[in-house]
């Protein structure tokens, strides 16, 4: 479930993001892999803040075979650059807040760029194309290739198959025993926040609304009375 771009709740509620998900991820690979340019084994970039359509536009990367490069929003330009760059990035999605840097990235790198809004649409267009069974991927083939802070050093890419995340994943489900709502709030382009913390609700079956911007952190909590929350040692400090 997810709230509008201010943080506040959409006019027809919050929906069930889980289920969707299940759907929807199917169909947006089939639209990356068969529709748009037959991408197949391409670095695929995504700038933007937390959303259903970054997690939904996630899967599909992957399920389509295809490489999730994932970009921190709170980099500075000249890192962003750097990583785009060094990740071998030929496709770059952004949210509306980017679309600036989005357009100088195209520039400089010859990228083919997106809205990341336009990510429902995609998962329309698979839908009609029905090929979801053509696609397979190798699990031990890179799928995720993220960047570490760089707190001592340039930051370096870390590359994972689906097969690392899965193991990540197990291993952090049959540590935790979940139920309830979860309210997510941690950066996706994390793998502890992505993995350890989004993905084990839904092996859970938990309902996850997604926090999309840290100003409305409490104000989404009231809402949205989770029962889960992930969290590091910086947010703690902030709500108390």
């Amino acid at each position: 479930a997810a709230g509008n771009q201010n943080g506040q709740q959409t006019e027809d509620g919050f929906y069930n993001a889980g289920c969707r998900t299940a759907e929807e991820r199917f169909a947006v690979g089939d639209s990356l892999r068969f529709h748009r340019k037959g991408y197949r084994r391409t670095h695929i970039a995504i700038l933007g803040e937390n959303s259903y359509h970054w997690v939904l536009l996630m899967f599909g990367v992957i399920c389509s075979d295809n490489v999730l490069v994932t970009v921190d929003k709170g980099l500075e330009y000249k890192t962003m650059q750097s990583i785009v760059g060094r990740s071998d990035s030929r496709v770059l999605f952004y949210s509306r807040e980017y679309e600036e840097k989005a357009g100088q990235l195209k520039e400089q790198y010859g990228l083919d760029v997106y809205p990341l809004s336009e990510v429902l649409s995609y998962a329309d267009e698979g839908r009609e194309m029905g090929h979801s069974a053509a696609i397979s991927t190798d699990p031990d083939a890179m799928a995720i290739l993220m960047y570490t802070s760089g707190t001592t050093g340039p930051s370096k890419g870390v590359m994972l198959s689906q097969r690392n995340a899965m193991n990540n994943l197990c291993v952090s489900a049959n540590h935790t025993y979940l139920y309830g709502d979860s309210n997510y709030l941690l950066p996706l382009n994390h793998i502890y926040g992505l993995v350890s913390a989004l993905l084990v609700t839904f092996y859970h079956g938990c309902t996850n609304t997604i926090n999309l911007n840290l100003r409305y952190m409490l104000d989404d909590i009231r809402e949205a009375r989770p029962e889960i929350l992930f969290l590091v040692p910086l947010f703690l400090e902030t709500m108390y």
